[in-house]
């Protein structure tokens, strides 16, 4: 990594190390929040106290350092992430007194898709029961001509996340879901994969087979990721 600190800035940076040290703290962070990729090096100048220590000033001197760091990171490397679902990011400014350093990291999380977990109902497995809803649901179906299935099938998809999930109101190929499907759905949903809808959530579909009379669940969960990159990073 190129170096950027001046001896004139290494000098403010030990004077700062002193000063935190004199404060009870060994290392000095600032957090600089980002939005989806973008980082306004500008709000650096709005730090007052470190983020680690709400009651011990950030000198002047060290946002001064600090944004022509940022400026040239921002100019030779860019905040960029080959992530699909980025969920938070952002940057972090750490000063080790103890190593007499100075380090720019660049945090994120992101979603991921765990593999898909697979169910099928038959009406076999109803059969027991005075009414079977496998039987009931195929019967509303097939009743309703505003219902399109797609070379026999129907596809009913859901999402959920943040303490609040769905199912869609309309099939893939058309038609609006009779109410026994849509309580059905969210019974097995419950059954199956209790809070599918919170925290970072799931989603996936049903397929009801009109020709075997058969449904199918493809259930997803998201699983949170972390990482975070060291940007930059120098002695003084």
């Amino acid at each position: 990594m190129e170096e950027i600190l001046t001896p004139e800035d290494k000098k403010v940076l030990n004077l700062i190390s002193n000063y935190l040290r004199s404060n009870g703290l060994k290392e000095g962070n600032i957090e600089i929040d980002m939005d989806y990729g973008e980082l306004d090096i500008e709000r650096i100048k709005n730090a007052t106290m470190f983020s680690n220590s709400y009651n011990v000033e950030v000198p002047e001197q060290f946002i001064e350092i600090c944004y022509r760091i940022l400026k040239y990171i921002d100019e030779e490397q860019g905040w960029e992430v080959d992530v699909d679902e980025l969920n938070y990011e952002r940057v972090e400014i750490e000063l080790d007194t103890i190593k007499k350093s100075i380090t720019v990291s660049h945090f994120i999380s992101y979603f991921e898709q765990s593999d898909s977990d697979y169910t099928e109902w038959t009406e076999d497995d109803y059969k027991d029961l005075d009414e079977n809803p496998i039987t009931r649901m195929f019967s509303d179906l097939e009743s309703d001509p505003s219902i399109t299935p797609h070379e026999g099938q129907l596809q009913l998809r859901y999402n959920g996340s943040g303490d609040s999930g769905y199912i869609e109101d309309y099939f893939e190929s058309g038609g609006s879901v009779p109410e026994s499907v849509s309580d059905w759905c969210y019974e097995q949903l419950e059954s199956l994969h209790g809070g599918w809808e919170i925290n970072e959530g799931s989603q996936g579909y049903f397929i009801f087979d009109l020709n075997n009379k058969t449904v199918e669940l493809n259930h997803t969960m998201n699983v949170e990721e972390s990482e975070s990159k060291t940007l930059y990073e120098e002695k003084f």
